[in-house]
């Protein structure tokens, strides 16, 4: 039911970037789904381009 975020790592989200979310309390494709785009853009690190790839990665899945 709930996909770690680590398997975005196999469709081309770097692991830096997975770190980065973890570290924001985000562990989940559903918590990337449920955090908006302005809260994942206010993580740093997270560009508006690298959010903008997540969320669509993220709902390929």
């Amino acid at each position: 039911f709930y996909t770690e975020i680590d398997e975005l790592q196999n469709h081309g989200i770097n692991s830096s970037d997975i770190v980065k979310l973890k570290s924001a309390g985000i562990c989940t494709v559903r918590a990337i789904h449920m955090t908006t785009r302005r809260n994942l853009c206010k993580i740093k690190g997270l560009s508006e381009a690298k959010v903008d790839k997540l969320k669509e990665t993220a709902c390929k899945l």
